[in-house]
């Protein structure tokens, strides 16, 4: 059917009961979950050095994967096993830590992430010793994970209500301008 000579006229809608896209998503469900318990950190060991005496003629710190026949024989090392040496945590790692279990976030999160925060843990504490970028870019981008940033949380769609007198900076008062004093119009005077 023709109207007006500008072409055919579209078809009619689908009905809503045979349309294929009713944008619901199929695995959106609901769950219930306890709070969240805030787990200690584990304790820091150092897999890069030994703890046992070694011969400081030789000079050659143990490695953990330097345990073995040939190295000591090398470096005139008696044969020991490896024995890690707790390190402790980084001042900034320990900051961190208290600052995401004080954050809002921590509503949203189940006993089942302890693990992955534990780990992002470790990484931001190997990037505050090291100053390593790409340590620094892999915690970043775990720390999406958890709704650690302000990106992650609007992809998320998290709000952030703020608390009035909650907050540990306060806004600057505003200030008036000075005010200037007004100048004196000149006049032009002929003589």
């Amino acid at each position: 059917m023709r109207t007006g000579g500008l072409g055919l006229m579209p078809p009619p809608p689908k009905p809503a009961r045979t349309r294929q896209r009713r944008n619901k998503t199929t695995t959106a469900a609901t769950l219930e979950a306890p709070p969240v318990t805030r787990p200690e950190l584990p304790t820091r060991l150092s897999m890069k050095r030994c703890a046992a005496e070694v011969d400081r003629k030789s000079g050659c710190p143990l490695v953990a994967d330097a345990h073995d026949l040939d190295h000591f024989a090398k470096y005139m090392v008696e044969p020991h096993a490896f024995v890690a040496t707790n390190i402790g945590w980084h001042e900034l790692t320990l900051a961190w830590w208290t600052a995401i279990w004080r954050s809002p976030m921590v509503e949203e999160w189940v006993d089942a992430d302890n693990s992955g925060l534990i780990a992002l843990a470790f990484l931001w504490d190997e990037f505050y010793r090291s100053g390593d970028p790409r340590l620094h870019a892999e915690a970043r981008l775990a720390t999406r994970e958890f709704g650690l940033s302000p990106l992650s949380r609007r992809s998320l769609q998290w709000e952030i209500k703020r608390v009035e007198g909650d907050s540990p900076v306060k806004p600057p008062a505003v200030q008036k301008p000075p005010t200037r004093p007004r100048k004196a119009r000149l006049r032009v005077l002929t003589a």
